[in-house]
């Protein structure tokens, strides 16, 4: 495992120009190894990616939809807030020729 980390190491560093030598690499590789072999009490401890449920999936999927939704709101010159259970729409209308003020409506969804 140690050579295949040292190679890693150093491939990640070329990759991001980042100067690193072989005395650096060493201390880097034993704090992986040291961190790999922790365990704390029955849990454990594990380096490396964790696996997402298909539920994180789906989360994941529908945050990055409703992520989308807000830059196109936003792109037309909408403004709105939202909460459990309720969305505002913020707009803002014109009171006299010269002043604009806030006007917000808020509809409740359950």
């Amino acid at each position: 495992m140690n050579e295949s980390v040292k190679i890693t190491i150093k491939e990640w560093a070329n990759d991001n120009d980042i100067g690193i030598n072989d005395n650096q690499i060493k201390e880097l590789v034993e704090a992986i190894d040291m961190c790999s072999e922790i365990n704390l009490n029955s849990i454990g401890f594990t380096l490396g990616y964790k696996i997402k449920s298909d539920e994180d999936k789906k989360i994941e999927i529908l945050e990055n939809k409703l992520r989308t939704l807000e830059s196109f709101i936003s792109s037309k010159g909408l403004s709105i807030s939202y909460d459990v259970g309720y969305v505002t729409e913020h707009i803002m209308e014109q009171i006299s020729d010269i002043h604009m003020a806030s006007n917000s409506k808020t509809t409740r969804l359950f």
